[in-house]
């Protein structure tokens, strides 16, 4: 970690800060209140880094101790939301799930339908069988009694 600072220090000091803000990064495209936290830490009044310092030097400077808490920050704000993101997937997962059962529910029913509606369908024809078997049986009927009163 150290020899990472150390680098990260030797770079921004020798090639100009990267830019804009006070030789140490450069928030010219930054956003919200990022953005803020980030100028405030890049505009604090924080001696220049003298070249001769140690590894705990590095690691006791206001600059260093600045930039460790904001990468903590940030750390903690991704697993914010990487855990709000496995969340949402969990409940698409789920919500997924209810419409598989919804749909095979569905079909299930739609075959229940269509099994009822053939049933209907024989009994309504078996109705009107019974019905058409009964005018005749009716219309016989009223011819024999016709003709026993003539």
């Amino acid at each position: 970690m150290a020899k990472a600072v150390r680098e990260y220090y030797y770079y921004y000091r020798h090639n100009g800060g990267g830019g804009g803000s006070g030789g140490y990064f450069d928030l010219s495209n930054s956003t919200s209140s990022e953005s803020e936290k980030r100028r405030s830490i890049a505009s604090t009044s924080a001696s220049p880094i003298p070249k001769s310092f140690g590894i705990d030097e590095w690691q006791n400077h206001p600059k260093t101790i600045e930039l460790k808490q904001e990468i903590s920050r940030l750390k903690e704000n991704q697993l914010a939301e990487q855990f709000k993101a496995q969340k949402a997937t969990e409940q698409l997962q789920d919500l997924q799930s209810e419409i598989t059962t919804l749909r095979s529910k569905y079909d299930s029913y739609e075959r229940t339908n269509s099994n009822v509606q053939n049933v209907i369908d024989q009994k309504e024809a078996i109705i009107k069988s019974l019905e058409d078997k009964n005018n005749d049986i009716q219309r016989n009927l009223t011819d024999l009694q016709i003709k026993e009163n003539s």
